[in-house]
């Protein structure tokens, strides 16, 4: 018996021991240090304190790509929330917030994502707003799911040759206003 405590005791000992860094320990003094010496300061001679800053000129607005609204024909109904959303898109987009009108736009599409006049009006104001990729991709999305709904897809291959026209591809945008004439006929 007389081993087995004796046993214990180490045991309890030991762990004791083994804990002990883990104990709080007094903070360690910290050096006083000199705080950095503040920049030389420069005297400006009082004639050039006079001298107003350059005007900067305003850059100019970005050229508007107008693609009219294609007449929709033969597409189901959009549910109360997406008129809503469309609505609100339109009032963000005439006042210039084109942000919001996308996100009024995009949440219009987690409702219907199905829906190829939300794709195109998407890729309208994308167009509008210069992200020419963003723009052909969204329209070719709207032809996509536009299944025989000719002035929809025509709208969406403007959107097309506009977007390719602003990044310099001639060719692409000739046979992308091809296509919207031939659909138009």
């Amino acid at each position: 018996m007389r081993q087995w405590s004796r046993g214990l005791t180490v045991a309890i000992a030991g762990s004791l021991t083994a804990c002990a860094p883990f104990l709080p320990q007094p903070p360690v003094p910290v050096e006083d240090r000199e705080a950095p010496a503040p920049p030389p300061r420069v005297e400006v001679p009082a004639e050039l304190e006079r001298i107003p800053p350059p005007a900067v000129p305003p850059e100019p607005p970005p050229a508007r790509q107008e693609v009219p609204e294609p007449a929709v024909a033969d597409q189901p109904v959009p549910g109360p929330a997406v008129v809503a959303l469309l609505d609100a898109a339109d009032q963000y987009s005439a006042s210039g917030q084109r942000e919001q009108a996308a996100a009024s736009l995009e949440r219009a599409l987690r409702i219907e994502p199905g829906n190829p006049v939300l794709w195109h009006r998407l890729g309208r104001l994308r167009l509008q707003e210069r992200q020419w990729d963003q723009a052909i991709a969204l329209a070719e999305k709207s032809n996509a799911l536009a299944r025989g709904d000719k002035a929809l897809q025509a709208g969406n291959w403007e959107i097309i040759a506009a977007a390719r026209e602003a990044i310099g591809d001639a060719t692409g945008a000739l046979q992308a206003r091809k296509r919207a004439q031939g659909l138009r006929e």
